[in-house]
C-alpha cells in the first residue's frame, strides 16, 4: 500500500512542479513577445509621424519653393521622396518584426507538445508498470 500513497504524492508534486515551470515559460514569452511588439508598433507610429509632416512639408516646400530659383516640382520632388524613403524604411522594419511574433497559437501548441513529451517520457517512465505475479525481489 505504501508504494500507491508515494506514487500519488509523486504525481501531486511533479504536477506542482509543471504547473510552475508552465506559468514562467508562459510569463517568459509574453514579455519576450511583448518587448517585440511594443518596438514594432512604435517603430510604426515613427513612421506614421515622418508620413504625417510629410505633408506639411510639402505644404510649405510648395508656397515657399515660388520665390526661389528651384522650380516648384523640383524642390517638391526631392522634399518628397527623402521622407518617402524614410518611412519606407521604417514601416519595412516594424513589419519584419512583427512577422518574428509567434503566433499565440503555434505557442500555446508547442505548450501542450512539450507537456505532452514530459508526460510521456519523464513522468510515466519513472513508474513501471508490474505484471501480476512477477517481482523483482528473490523469493524468501
Amino acid at each position: 500500500m505504501k508504494p500507491w500513497i508515494e506514487l500519488f504524492r509523486g504525481l501531486g508534486n511533479a504536477l506542482f512542479d509543471l504547473l510552475r515551470a508552465e506559468i514562467a515559460s508562459l510569463r517568459s514569452d509574453l514579455t519576450k513577445s511583448g518587448k517585440s511588439a511594443g518596438i514594432a508598433f512604435g517603430l510604426l507610429l515613427a513612421a506614421a509621424m515622418f508620413a504625417f509632416w510629410t505633408l506639411g512639408v510639402l505644404t510649405y516646400a510648395l508656397v515657399q519653393v515660388v520665390a526661389i530659383w528651384v522650380p516648384l516640382w523640383a524642390a517638391g520632388l526631392i522634399v518628397s521622396g527623402v521622407f518617402v524613403l524614410v518611412v519606407t524604411v521604417l514601416a519595412a522594419i516594424a513589419m519584419f518584426k512583427l512577422k518574428r511574433l509567434e503566433n499565440p497559437g503555434r505557442a500555446a501548441r508547442r505548450h501542450l507538445d512539450d507537456v505532452q513529451d514530459w508526460w510521456n517520457h519523464q513522468l510515466l517512465a519513472e513508474v513501471e508498470p508490474k505484471v501480476l505475479g512477477e517481482s523483482k525481489e528473490e523469493p524468501r
